[in-house]
């Protein structure tokens, strides 16, 4: 198969020379020393495609001049239109443009005979064409894959970068739950060590006075209820302060499933909320999340879609789930494993559950609240 400007002159010079072989065996006379030329005029033009160094391909250019001028005065002169091929050849190792070898070829109608000026002319004309057709269609090539090659280039390095943006904000995330968690000891230790440490003493104290005091004792253990039930406070203050709401556990956990599931493949999502969604009960997540990872299961194996969409709507008794896709359906859905377990979870909550195949694929949940 041609691929690159090399392959296409080699076979345009060898459609020139089978030209002048089947002129010259018309003429009649032949004669087999004129092989050895043909064979060595062959390698010549061969191994100048495959060689690098400029100086040899220089030399090999000059050896097929040579060889293509005395095949002409040797054996016939149609072994003159081989020459211009060797102008180019030369203009091209030296870089100048390729009008000046056409020229210099066209120079060289001096130096033959007449009667093969016009075959000359014409196939110097048919090369310089040629050549120029293909130079530049070979340098729109090159651009092209130099452009590929560079965007190949930038896209590895992006991804090297979002990689690395990756590790750095996992790196981060990891720092920020570490200093959460040290900020969390630290204010843990200080108050319930405070208030063990407080209470220990008056504990200590009324073990001393007990006998001798009962009124003081009793108000003592008070004095320490009072300091356990201060501290007991502090601590779900802090609890609470650090603990997120159902909500944002709820609904980033979804956010966090759909972009896992969806953000690396031709899937698009939407996920849409309206309400109270304060409404909803750790129950409720726990059986939203589980069957809404089962649905993308399903989805991914059987649907021909290419976009799903999530909507929770709160309302005052009930909420209402659905997981739609925008394949083709199904006609008889046969509840698999995967949607009996589905709607346990539902019927586990007093809901109910029910699944349509007739615009896509749709999953529809109400779950009563309490």
């Amino acid at each position: 198969m041609l691929n690159n400007r090399d392959d296409y002159f080699l076979n345009i010079k060898l459609l020139g020379l089978i030209f002048s072989i089947y002129v010259y065996i018309n003429c009649g006379g032949f004669q087999s020393s004129i092989i050895i030329g043909l064979l060595c005029f062959i390698i010549i033009n061969i191994a100048l495609y495959y060689l690098e160094n400029i100086k040899i391909k220089l030399c090999l250019s000059a050896m097929s001049f040579c060889i293509s001028y005395g095949l002409g005065i040797k054996y016939n002169s149609i072994f003159f239109i081989l020459i211009p091929f060797t102008f180019f050849d030369i203009g091209i190792l030296i870089n100048i443009k390729l009008i000046y070898s056409f020229i210099g070829s066209i120079l060289f109608i001096t130096m033959i005979p007449k009667d093969i000026v016009m075959n000359y002319l014409l196939f110097a004309i048919f090369y310089y064409i040629a050549a120029k057709i293909l130079i530049n269609k070979v340098s729109k090539i090159d651009k092209i894959w130099k452009e590929n090659l560079m965007l190949r280039e930038k896209i590895d390095k992006y991804t090297k970068e979002v990689e690395k943006e990756k590790n750095y904000s996992k790196q981060i995330i990891y720092t920020t739950k570490l200093e959460e968690r040290n900020k969390l000891s630290k204010e843990m230790h200080d108050k319930i060590g405070h208030t063990i440490a407080s209470s220990l003493m008056h504990l200590e104290a009324t073990k001393v006075v007990i006998d001798k005091d009962k009124d003081e004792a009793k108000n003592m253990i008070n004095t320490t209820i009072q300091v356990l039930r201060e501290g007991m406070d502090d601590i779900r203050k802090t609890l609470k302060i650090i603990k997120p709401s159902e909500e944002q556990l709820g609904i980033n956990r979804v956010k966090s499933i759909m972009d896992d599931a969806f953000s690396h493949n031709s899937y698009g999502y939407t996920f849409n909320h309206s309400g109270n969604i304060d409404k909803l009960t750790y129950s409720h997540w726990k059986c939203i999340i589980n069957n809404l990872m089962e649905g993308i299961t399903n989805i991914k194996k059987h649907s021909t879609g290419n976009s799903v969409s999530l909507n929770i709507e709160v309302l005052n008794k009930i909420v209402r789930v659905s997981i739609k896709d925008n394949g083709d359906g199904a006609v008889n859905i046969k509840k698999s494993i995967g949607l009996k377990a589905m709607e346990e979870r539902v019927i586990d909550l007093g809901g109910n559950i029910s699944f349509n195949g007739e615009d896509g694929f749709t999953i529809i949940m109400i779950l009563p609240l309490s």
